[in-house]
């Protein structure tokens, strides 16, 4: 008898072995892949059969059965504490897919009034939802700052910030918004997305194969997107229900290069999708809601919330702002001193990635703004006017999506509100990596 049970870990464990090579996307097995987890799992119930009867076979397929299942999702199950603090500089964000007709709008406020994040980014958003957060009062003074994009099916996307948005783009094929947060001085561009499922072949209330064709043609539109931000330089956040499992090809090709909060911080199997019949067990099933970082942004931990109604549990995560602070380039010049004039220290900050050396300039144009230096394409001259009894000038450079901001800040006598003195032009020359377009360049004096 033992011997007939110990073909069942023997099974998994040839399935766990296989899958990974042959990367399934189609058929039998791509579905076998998704819930090979859950396959592992179930071989617990021979535990006390193979105790109870002493089975060599069946112990030692179990014990090569826990042994590979170990391998396969240790990683993904169990992470070690971040090197970050999580108590300092953290950016805080949330995702939700608030399904469709699980809840209505009133239902969507109550959960979002619960959380206390920076960022709520919503898939599955309707029309009631929308129009119930845009009534909320609750909602506004957390969250002064929206872009609501409520569909009647299941394409409907949102967010909603405590901090500014700069810039937001919406995009639908598959559903997608973009948009960039100034946080505290530092930008941040958030992206959420949601493609549509994989195509599940039934028989009768069983699946039984998996065609995901189209889903991982969206999520590689999706990653094009991601890339496309790194490549500006931006610290980009990522979250939303992308309908992909970690045991899946589609899954490392999305994550690749980047951080996966659950992977890296989070403990346990981080389950944040169940069967809306199965709401009641007040936990997930599968993991398809992920919360991922480029580079630059390094995760600090990550919880699931699977108490409310409906088929997705809620995902927050936490970001360290330290790790992209740590980046920033930075720079100091000082103007000398001329007669009644004092020394004035100038400090650059890059948050750009762009500038590979300072240096001061004679005085720019007569106006203030930013101009390409004649002859060196690479090389920008920054101009400002300062006062005599100015103390200290910071100049940040800051990429906001495809613009780049170009901010004068002044510590000027008598404070915020003092005035210029014998106004003096000045500048500082920026010498870039490569030559850019100075129409996407934004000049602003920061009072």
């Amino acid at each position: 008898m033992t011997r007939i049970l110990a073909v069942y870990p023997v099974a998994v464990v040839a399935l766990l072995i296989a899958v990974p090579v042959l990367a399934p996307r189609s058929g039998p097995l791509a579905l076998a892949n998704i819930l090979s987890v859950h396959l592992a799992l179930a071989a617990l119930v021979l535990v006390p059969v193979a105790v109870a009867r002493r089975g060599i076979a069946l112990r030692w397929s179990l014990a090569a059965l826990g042994l590979v299942a170990l391998l396969r999702f240790g990683g993904d199950w169990f992470s070690l504490p971040s090197a970050w603090d999580s108590t300092d500089d953290v950016f805080q964000a949330a995702s939700w897919n608030l399904e469709l007709g699980a809840r209505e709008g009133a239902g969507a406020v109550e959960g979002i009034t619960g959380l206390d994040v920076d960022v709520v980014v919503l898939q599955e958003l309707g029309p009631d939802h929308a129009r119930a957060i845009t009534e909320s009062t609750t909602v506004s003074e957390r969250y002064p700052e929206r872009a609501l994009y409520p569909d009647p099916g299941v394409f409907g996307m949102g967010i909603l910030s405590r901090w500014p948005i700069v810039r937001v783009e919406a995009h639908q094929g598959p559903a997608l918004i973009e948009a960039v947060l100034d946080v505290g001085g530092r930008p941040v561009t958030v992206i959420t997305a949601h493609p549509l499922a994989g195509r599940m072949d039934m028989l009768g209330p069983l699946p039984i194969a998996l065609d995901s064709a189209k889903r991982d043609s969206s999520l590689e539109d999706i990653r094009a997107w991601i890339d496309a931000a790194i490549a500006r330089g931006e610290t980009v956040a990522v979250l939303g229900d992308f309908n992909v499992a970690p045991t899946e090809p589609a899954h490392a090709a999305l994550v690749d290069g980047l951080h996966d909060a659950h992977a890296e911080v989070g403990q346990g199997p981080g389950w944040t999708w169940r069967p809306s019949s199965l709401e009641w067990m007040r936990m997930g099933l599968l993991r398809i809601d992920h919360a991922l970082s480029s580079p630059d942004l390094a995760p600090v931990s990550i919880t699931e919330d699977c108490s409310r109604p409906g088929d997705h549990c809620i995902v927050e995560a936490w970001f360290s702002l330290a790790s992209v602070r740590d980046g920033d380039g930075r720079f100091e010049e000082a103007f000398p001193a001329r007669g009644d004039i004092e020394a004035l220290l100038v400090s650059i900050v890059d948050r750009a990635g762009l500038v590979s050396s300072v240096e001061l300039g004679s005085g720019g144009a007569l106006e203030d703004g930013v101009a390409v230096v004649p002859g060196r394409p690479s090389s920008l001259e920054v101009s400002w006017l300062d006062g005599m009894c100015d103390d200290r000038v910071e100049v940040a450079i800051v990429s906001f999506g495809p613009m780049i901001k170009v901010a004068v800040r002044t510590d000027r006598a008598g404070g915020a509100g003092g005035r210029r003195l014998a106004g003096i032009l000045r500048s500082v020359i920026l010498n870039l990596d490569h030559p850019i377009d100075t129409r996407i360049i934004e000049f602003e004096e920061v009072p």
